[in-house]
């Protein structure tokens, strides 16, 4: 008889609490993975980058707004959904963009991941210089139907 863990639930401010208590996070495999592409890219990479009581995946400092988040299929857990919103939202109120990618996508599709986040932060650097009533569907068109085609 084979024995499992059992799940347990805690509310999204236990839930801060207790990622505000962890002293050495450890980088999961697959930010491992991309972090590394983004090294033989040339970038620097933080693992585990600390924003409030929030840890995020990765970070590249040459693009200082910016955390990478990789998503395993926990995160496909109404719970879990609830507490990746309030971490971005968090991360939104303090001036940070989240990027999001799944497991599966970043052990398919690293290299093309790192192509498209440097693109995108170009793109950025473009539209910061527009008026921002100008920028909404271009960035809606950019961030949502563009990613889908470039990792096909």
């Amino acid at each position: 008889m084979m024995f499992a863990p059992k799940k347990v639930f805690v509310d999204y401010n236990t839930w801060l609490s207790m990622q505000n208590n962890k002293a050495n996070p450890i980088p999961t495999d697959y930010a491992l993975l991309l972090g590394g592409k983004f090294t033989q890219a040339g970038f620097t990479v933080e693992y585990e980058k600390r924003v409030g009581n929030c840890y995020f995946d990765l970070h590249i400092p040459k693009f200082p707004s910016l955390l990478i988040e990789i998503d395993g299929s926990s995160h496909e857990d109404k719970l879990q959904k609830q507490r990746d919103s309030g971490k971005e939202r968090y991360a939104s109120s303090q001036g940070w963009t989240v990027l999001r990618w799944t497991n599966q996508q970043v052990s398919e599709h690293g290299e093309k991941i790192v192509e498209w986040v440097i693109g995108y932060t170009q793109y950025r650097k473009q539209i910061n210089k527009i008026n921002v009533e100008k920028i909404i569907q271009p960035y809606q068109y950019f961030t949502e139907n563009y990613l889908d085609k470039f990792l096909q």
